[in-house]
């Protein structure tokens, strides 16, 4: 669990792209993050979206809760990372990044 404080973002903005929101919270020391993704409209078809993370550290690996594999903080910032496509509208995911 992130302790209290740390750096916010706004990543996306569904009054922008139309279809989804997402935020981002990073601790202060960078060792962990929230990221909250919510499909706002579902598309036919869609299979996944792509978000630039922020506030990460780049030369750091990057462990995503519940999920096999590990990332660079500078690939998840520059090359982004993939949010599986989710069925209706007004789904929902919450993603925790945690520092290796």
């Amino acid at each position: 669990m992130l302790p209290s404080g740390g750096d916010y973002f706004r990543l996306t903005s569904a009054s922008e792209n139309q279809m989804y929101d997402s935020w981002q919270v990073v601790s202060k020391d960078g060792t962990e993050s929230l990221v909250t993704f919510i499909q706002v409209k579902g598309r036919t078809g869609q299979r996944s979206r792509r978000i630039f993370l922020r506030g990460l550290h780049p030369d750091k690996k990057y462990r995503i809760e519940g999920e096999d594999g590990v990332f660079g903080g500078d690939t998840l910032m520059y090359a982004g990372l993939q949010v599986a496509g989710m069925w209706g509208d007004f789904q929902g995911k919450l993603i925790h990044l945690v520092q290796v």
